[in-house]
């Protein structure tokens, strides 16, 4: 079990590390500097006896479990990297991701080889062959799941794999997990609405908070009915015009909309996918990095700044609030429910809060003249590359590619 140390401040006379945010040292009381610094701390047994290892001093916690893990793997492969199977391998790799990726992805991967893979978690590494990747892949797919559930089990499959011949230098696994096919994720059409239809829903949400805030008289925003529906009106106007991630919109704090110049800064990401610790404490939510881990400056359109005014004073909402909403981010499961039941009174096609990404993508793929300029408008709106903007919304232009042809007559 490793400990994680972690030291605020460093006196330059002592040559010591302090865990306390202090302004002189208790020695010496001299200043002290800032040290961010992070340390792991274990037993460990080295030739037959257990000894306490120290490694440091790393900037972020991350690099201490990555440090720790590397040791540890190595410890393994120096005592039996033969006898290790496939369930010891799989921990490892979930240690790995827990240090790594955003806890989403680790959730996903704890799922997939804790129960699909589960089958596979007692044979050792060096009774998987090629006969049995292949049973393996029949099992995956002879199931009731989606083709996309199928292709992702298959690649945490490679994955762990493919550790197993870096870390352990058994390599005969994933050469034979290469050897068979892949299982490729189904190529799923990009739902968007058209401007009619955006304009029919937002209409139908508008009526909605209208009726009641009327009905509730001048002290509406303390009626529950109305500020609901003001607050969900706000926010798809927000999905539609801004095209962010629902988790994006719902980590938006006021204090990052800038209305002198126009622009809103996204640099995080709400997500309820939670490790048990943190549900054991209680947390229905966790802030994080944007997927992509880079922040995006957007900037927002004309018709949009007024409204997110005059909602920020309706609230009186201060500058570290949540848009939306104050002390708690919107729940995912409420946004998703609330949208469908707005989308049943409009009488339009339902889509997911993320497929306004694709509404707006659409939007300015059809409007547009130029395919290049439109797809760096979307890349640099939606966060992607310009390559994948073209690959994913290029087929837009079939329909205009067949009225071209039409006229080409000379």
């Amino acid at each position: 079990m490793a400990t994680y140390i972690h030291y605020e401040r460093y006196c330059p006379q002592c040559k010591i590390y302090l865990k306390e945010k202090r302004l002189t040292c208790p020695k010496c009381r001299s200043e002290v500097k800032n040290a961010n610094k992070w340390y792991v701390q274990f037993r460990a047994v080295e030739y037959g006896e257990y000894k306490q290892k120290k490694l440091g001093a790393y900037t972020s916690k991350k690099e201490a479990e990555r440090a720790y893990l590397e040791y540890e793997s190595g410890i393994k492969r120096r005592e039996n990297p033969i006898g290790i199977t496939f369930g010891e391998l799989c921990d490892e790799v979930l240690r790995q991701i827990k240090a790594e990726c955003k806890t989403s992805s680790w959730v996903a991967a704890r799922g997939i080889y804790g129960t699909r893979l589960s089958f596979l978690r007692n044979l050792r590494l060096t009774e998987i062959e090629k006969s049995t990747l292949l049973k393996c892949r029949k099992q995956i797919t002879d199931g009731n799941t989606a083709e996309r559930t199928n292709a992702e089990t298959w690649a945490y499959l490679g994955r762990a794999l493919r550790y197993a011949s870096l870390e352990y230098d058994i390599d005969r696994p994933y050469k034979d997990f290469k050897r068979i096919k892949t299982l490729k994720k189904p190529k799923t059409k990009k739902e968007a609405w058209t401007i009619e239809e955006w304009q029919k829903f937002n209409a139908t949400v508008k009526d909605c908070y209208e009726s009641a805030k009327e009905a509730a008289g001048e002290e509406w925003t303390a009626d529950p009915t109305a500020r609901k529906h003001y607050i969900y009106y706000v926010f798809f106007n927000y999905l539609f015009y801004m095209a962010n991630r629902k988790g994006e919109a719902t980590a938006l704090r006021v204090k990052k909309i800038d209305f002198e110049n126009h622009t809103v800064l996204i640099d995080e990401s709400v997500t309820n996918k939670l490790t048990p610790e943190e549900r054991g404490k209680g947390k229905t939510y966790v802030i994080t990095d944007r997927k992509t881990h880079n922040a995006l400056t957007e900037d927002i359109p004309e018709a949009l700044e007024p409204l997110l005014k005059e909602y920020i004073q309706t609230f009186k909402l201060k500058g570290n609030d949540f848009m939306f909403f104050k002390s708690h981010p919107l729940p995912p499961q409420t946004i998703r429910y609330t949208m469908d039941k707005y989308i049943t009174l409009a009488g339009v096609k339902r889509i997911t809060p993320h497929q306004f990404r694709h509404t707006h993508a659409t939007i300015i793929f059809s409007s547009g003249n130029s395919k290049t300029e439109d797809a760096y408008i979307v890349a640099h709106r939606l966060g992607h590359s310009v390559k994948y903007s073209l690959d994913t919304y290029g087929d837009l232009y079939k329909e205009r590619e067949k009225e071209v042809l039409k006229n080409f007559k000379f």
